[in-house]
């Protein structure tokens, strides 16, 4: 709007230099401090929180945007809204206590590793990077959120801008859907370990390759012959569901991911590195489409 196309740039490169390290700390702490019969609760909790973030900005962005039937991009007065809350947000980090301080249910404490010098972290690093079992997971990692930039163009082209806040404020809650299930298969007593992984594994496998079938009908048979659709449209529903369920899939995945590593072991420097790998590979797997 300003023509400050620099600041943009800059923001990005800047936010996605600080994101990696919060996104390294916030899943370590998931991991790390629950009791490991707890892990998938807590790991659904986080999950919730993520999803419940962007439907509070979705119903703000639907508030501001409910009467834009057009194409195009959202109200620019959505951006300082947005902008506000994350200042705001930035304070509640210091509520979260340090590892040293958590104490369990149980009585056990969070086993804490005394820091190592910066070199001996990085060949640490590179050591759990190259492990038969996370190479082996490293192209579901990269999958997860694979499908983001083809939806995001998917969305902008398909819908006008009235339904892409509705969209912001209803996605986010097939990510809490999914990973309240998944919690509860994770943490269910009666299953095995393999069978919790194997089982949630292959929901994901079918489910993903069900949503690519579905957007390739779809392309196929319109044929591009709709874009910026309303929500009163009577086609609406065949063309945003995919978007809900890959939210759905894609958190069913964060869900086991996290659990997985978890139990690869108890030390937090350890998993720490688990779980920046994900982290980092997931991003790729984000950017590349792009």
């Amino acid at each position: 709007k300003f023509s400050t196309s620099w600041l943009l740039l800059f923001g990005a490169a800047f936010c996605g230099i600080s994101a990696g390290l919060f996104w390294s700390s916030e899943g370590s702490v998931f991991v790390i401090y629950p009791a490991p019969e707890e892990r998938g609760k807590y790991l659904s909790a986080w999950a919730v929180g993520k999803n419940l973030g962007p439907a509070l900005g979705g119903a703000i962005n639907l508030g501001i945007n409910a009467k834009r039937i057009q194409g195009g991009s959202v109200d620019s007065n959505t951006y300082i809204v947005f902008a506000v809350l994350m200042c705001v947000g930035c304070g509640i980090a210091f509520l979260l206590p340090s590892p040293e301080k958590v104490e369990r249910k149980d009585g056990s404490k969070v086993k804490v590793a005394p820091p190592v010098p910066v070199w001996d972290a990085i060949k640490a690093y590179w050591r759990s990077l190259t492990e038969k079992r996370i190479l082996l997971l490293l192209p579901l990692f990269f999958f997860s959120f694979f499908y983001y930039a083809y939806m995001s163009a998917y969305l902008t082209r398909t819908f006008n801008v009235r339904s892409r806040a509705f969209s912001s404020l209803v996605s986010p809650m097939g990510g809490v859907l999914s990973s309240y299930l998944a919690s509860l298969v994770l943490d269910s007593k009666r299953l095995k370990v393999r069978t919790k992984s194997t089982f949630l594994f292959f929901v994901l496998l079918f489910l993903q390759i069900g949503l690519w079938v579905w957007l390739l009908v779809i392309h196929y048979v319109y044929n591009n012959e709709y874009s910026h659709l309303d929500w009163s449209h009577n086609k609406f529903a065949i063309f945003y569901i995919p978007n809900i369920l890959f939210f759905f899939n894609s958190y069913t995945g964060q869900s086991l991911f996290y659990w997985t590593v978890s139990n690869f072991s108890t030390e937090l420097n350890e998993l720490t590195r688990y779980v920046s790998i994900i982290r980092s590979i997931e991003s790729m797997g984000m950017y590349r489409p792009f």
